[in-house]
């Protein structure tokens, strides 16, 4: 379904039988409506998280009209997503009318499901040509729309460019969509801007803007945007989540632990959500209350080897901060069994050697992480964390200045840690050279990493004259 077919249950039409059937069924009476009204008032309740509403409309529907095409294609589709092919196909057995476009889409998406993309291409074509020109159109977007739902990016994004109506919103926003998907995301903030701007009170434009501009690392923008879907519905988890990840991104630990609070409050289950909240709590030294929710999602994933080798991996981050070293190292073997990449588990078990003074032991695991990653400038910036962490100023910085290519202007990482390892071993010069490249160049990381030795409002910009005015008095008393 579009993003825009929620302004149809706003429509005054669809709200009077909305509220004709609600009378009808407090009233025990049986709903008098046809098959595509009961789907409708179906899908309006799952678009509004009423899933047993919507899952008690739609037997109604299917007790009243058992071959009728939408009811089947409802439970059918609720049957995909709950992971029961058999019971999919089972509804779609009971569509008698496979003509319908409907019956063609519900057939290549159970085809999708199975991953028999060329199968569902080819009936998807099969209908296509079929069709007249006055009414293919829908039909793109129809079928684009399902590609989309199912992260076949590219092959929605091939459909939509074969229609003709570049100024139809429903076109602007699929294609934004695939765009987002094909990490095009300029392109797609383009898109969704002007949908927001065109529909400023329609939450879910504000909400893929602001995912669009967050994948962007563009965190006051993803903030703003997100602002206007909270503003719009307070109650909705995603745009809370959103703004939290955007505090976190800009190192705002704090706030964002408010918002992944509030994101929670409201979401019936979101295990990343409880991962994130974790982070931030570890990065506020809230040790006991980051197990707290990260033993949460450990419970409530199952166990699941999706989540369960991250989990493992931030409570043995607890563990070892805490000062429980063996348990945290017990940790770490659970999330190499679960598949937790073993590069940042090596340099968590130097971590923890560092913590026990064992030097040589935990260089020789840095050492590893560096051998095995396969994302070089990520391992090194984990590396020179734990090095800094445990006060080792002087060995991060000869790692860094032997691994970072400083003079190249594309090198915006780890500056921040160079300035604080050369503030730390007081070597004033080489402090205001890092944090004037890291002002320029990577503003974010240095507030992250050197914000505490500065005014808290002060801008980043600000930070090289104020730090030179500083040593410079300095030295004159």
């Amino acid at each position: 379904m579009l993003l825009t077919d929620d302004k149809f249950f706003n429509d005054p039409e669809f709200r009077e039988m909305l509220k004709a059937y609600e009378e009808a069924a407090s009233k025990g009476m049986p709903p008098f409506f046809d098959a595509d009204d009961l789907i409708d008032i179906a899908d309006y309740y799952r678009l509004t998280d009423q899933m047993d509403k919507a899952m008690e409309v739609a037997q109604n529907a299917i007790d009243l009209f058992p071959n009728a095409t939408l009811p089947n294609v409802f439970m059918a589709r609720n049957a995909l997503q709950n992971d029961n092919l058999k019971e999919a196909e089972y509804y779609v057995s009971m569509i008698e009318a496979e003509d319908d476009p409907d019956y063609i889409y519900i057939k290549a998406e159970l085809l999708i499901y199975q991953y028999k993309l060329e199968e569902a291409e080819k009936l998807l074509e099969a209908k296509f040509h079929e069709l007249t020109n006055d009414d293919n159109g829908w039909f793109i977007k129809d079928v684009a729309n399902l590609y989309l739902d199912y992260g076949e990016y590219e092959r929605g994004y091939t459909w939509m460019m074969r229609y003709c109506d570049v100024k139809d919103d429903d076109y602007k926003e699929l294609l934004g969509r695939a765009l987002y998907g094909t990490w095009k995301l300029e392109e797609c903030e383009s898109i969704f801007t002007e949908l927001a701007d065109k529909y400023p009170f329609d939450k879910k434009y504000w909400k893929v803007l602001a995912e669009a501009q967050l994948s962007q690392n563009k965190f006051d923008e993803a903030i703003n945007s997100s602002e206007y879907a909270i503003a719009i519905d307070p109650d909705d988890p995603v745009p809370h989540g959103i703004k939290a990840s955007a505090l976190m991104g800009k190192g705002n630990w704090e706030e964002a632990v408010k918002f992944f609070k509030t994101a929670l409050s409201h979401a019936q289950y979101d295990c990343s959500g409880y991962i994130q909240l974790a982070t931030c709590l570890i990065n506020t030294n809230e040790f006991k209350e980051a197990l707290e929710w990260l033993e949460k999602a450990l419970k409530e994933s199952g166990n699941a080897k999706e989540y369960a080798g991250a989990i493992y991996h931030q409570m043995a981050l607890c563990q070892g901060a805490l000062g429980n070293n063996e348990e945290a190292k017990n940790l770490l073997d659970k999330a190499e069994e679960k598949g937790e990449n073993k590069t940042d588990l090596y340099v968590a078990r130097a971590h923890i050697l560092q913590t026990e003074k064992q030097y040589e032991a935990a260089d020789r695991y840095f050492n590893k992480a560096l051998e095995l990653s396969t994302d070089q400038m990520h391992t090194l910036i984990r590396i020179a964390i734990s090095l800094t962490d445990c006060q080792r100023y002087k060995e991060c910085l000869q790692l860094l200045k032997e691994k970072l290519p400083v003079i190249d202007e594309n090198c915006t990482e780890g500056l921040s840690l160079l300035a604080l390892c050369s503030l730390r071993l007081n070597q004033a010069e080489d402090f205001l050279y890092y944090l004037r490249l890291a002002a320029e160049r990577n503003p974010i990381e240095l507030r992250m990493i050197l914000g505490a030795y500065f005014p808290e409002n002060m801008a980043t910009k600000d930070y090289y004259d104020f730090a030179y005015k500083q040593i410079h008095k300095s030295k004159q008393q």
